[in-house]
């Protein structure tokens, strides 16, 4: 098994341009045959988890979600 350990910049309280770090991430470990790849803790939400509760909820992003999709999609 390949494991893969990403360090990169979070964007404070920005959920989707950090999902997209990830994603991004992702495929390049990927393409280096990674089987897993780590991401620091709270980094879906740039280290503000507080920030996920103060908007309204209908217009949040499904995180989970989200990162299965990465999950599937880069295999």
């Amino acid at each position: 098994m390949r494991i893969a350990v990403m360090q990169d910049k979070a964007v404070v309280g920005d959920v989707d341009a950090n999902l997209a770090i990830i994603d991004r991430r992702a495929g390049e470990a990927a393409a280096r045959r990674a089987d897993v790849l780590v991401t620091p803790e709270l980094f879906v939400t740039g280290y503000a988890p507080k920030r996920l509760h103060a908007g309204d909820p209908t217009q949040q992003t499904d995180i989970a979600g989200a990162l299965a999709a990465t999950a599937a999609r880069h295999g």
